[in-house]
């Protein structure tokens, strides 16, 4: 959902060595936050493919360069970034922003919640599958996954993030 929320913002700054993933495939499903709609738009859909389904690591830098981000800094810097495009856009020309992101919201997201419907009826589908009960039951509880090669950091996060709604799908 993260890098979903990133994209709809008007800006998006990101550390050039930040980490960032789709790792929805991980758990065997699809992403959500309207994710497929707006990468596929960014990077193309060979991209995008192979960015959801591949679940590999990449960094801000990357993400940037593909157009998933506004701009990557050193993380030094990020602050100093930030609060550069908030002193430039506070005191501009407020209205014109205002018409100017209407304008652009019309043209990109005419066809954003279909998209979004779509995920989520995929998601309700990928949740009932053997699939994804076996690989949350491996992050919960370190079994090997037949499907899904897990890292040590990410069992940690989505464990703690998602346990409650993990825990009422295998019931």
């Amino acid at each position: 959902m993260g890098i979903a929320l990133a994209m709809s913002c008007n800006f998006s700054i990101i550390g050039e060595s930040s980490k960032c993933v789709f790792a929805f495939i991980n758990l065997g499903l699809v992403p959500d936050s309207g994710a497929i709609c707006l990468v596929t738009k960014a990077v193309g859909p060979a991209w995008a493919t192979d960015l959801f389904m591949s679940g590999r690591v990449f960094t801000g830098r990357e993400g940037a360069d593909w157009g998933l981000f506004t701009e990557d800094v050193p993380t030094e810097q990020l602050e100093d970034t930030v609060k550069h495009y908030i002193k430039k856009y506070a005191n501009g020309p407020t209205q014109a922003y205002a018409s100017i992101k209407t304008l652009i919201n019309q043209a990109q997201y005419a066809d954003f919640m279909m998209s979004v419907q779509n995920e989520l009826d995929c998601q309700g589908v990928c949740e009932c599958t053997e699939d994804f009960k076996e690989a949350v039951n491996g992050f919960i509880y370190g079994h090997y996954i037949r499907l899904f090669l897990v890292r040590q950091a990410r069992r940690f996060f989505v464990v703690s993030r998602r346990r409650k709604q993990i825990n009422h799908v295998l019931m």
